[in-house]
């Protein structure tokens, strides 16, 4: 798995998952995921 298969698995989690509570983790794992994926994207353009 890679950090975009992460990252679309947690979103595909958080509309899937009918418990509150973990789909809200699930959301949040995706948001961070995101950040880290601007992050090393930005690493690699010497940002």
């Amino acid at each position: 798995m890679n950090l975009d298969d992460a990252i679309n698995h947690a979103l595909q989690q958080s509309k899937n998952i009918k418990n509150t509570q973990c789909r809200l983790e699930h959301l949040q794992l995706y948001n961070w995921l995101k950040e880290l994926k601007k992050f090393k994207e930005g690493e690699n353009y010497g940002a």
